[in-house]
């Protein structure tokens, strides 16, 4: 979720976003409609979702309507993990109107914003929380991430297929089949 209060059209921005978009490739998936599926707990349909895309992206300038959509993604699905980019402005409404949730998921937040020195001393107690100008890291930040609970952070895929115990060898042997 990115939520900026001065908006998305301006020239960085855009961009940004744009790239975001493009390259997380938010909810895309293999099928329209949905293949019906039979499994021991019931009926459902499969969208085949596309593997390695981000499964959500929120743009919005309102920090109200951003938090708002991250509580009805939350009930919807308590097994996330929220990747937050914020405008400095922004950034105490939303952080704090986020940490209030009765159950906070795992989280990481991009404050992005002219003002570095400001913000960073503002955020400097809080590990989960990076401050930036620079749109790269902005860019960087939106690239699909797995979130790994033994290390508690979130893994670009090829460094989570990197096998660290004998439970990771099975995604590694997934991957790979897949890739063939």
């Amino acid at each position: 979720v990115w939520v900026d209060p001065c908006g998305f059209d301006g020239p960085a921005n855009f961009e940004v976003a744009k790239w975001a978009f493009s390259h997380g490739a938010p909810s895309f998936r293999r099928s329209r409609l949905g293949k019906k599926v039979e499994a021991d707990w019931g009926t459902y349909a499969s969208v085949s979702p596309i593997p390695w895309t981000l499964k959500a992206l929120g743009l919005s300038t309102k920090p109200e309507a951003a938090l708002a959509w991250l509580s009805g993604e939350q009930a919807e699905k308590s097994a996330i993990h929220v990747r937050l980019v914020v405008s400095g402005s922004a950034s105490e409404a939303v952080i704090d109107g986020f940490c209030r949730a009765q159950a906070v998921p795992p989280y990481e937040v991009l404050v992005f914003c002219s003002y570095v020195d400001k913000w960073r001393s503002r955020w400097k107690a809080f590990p989960r929380i990076h401050i930036t100008n620079d749109t790269d890291e902005v860019k960087e930040f939106f690239r699909f991430r797995v979130y790994d609970a033994t290390a508690d952070k979130a893994l670009t895929p090829q460094e989570r297929v990197m096998p660290r115990k004998g439970r990771d060898l099975f995604l590694l042997l997934e991957v790979r089949r897949r890739r063939h």
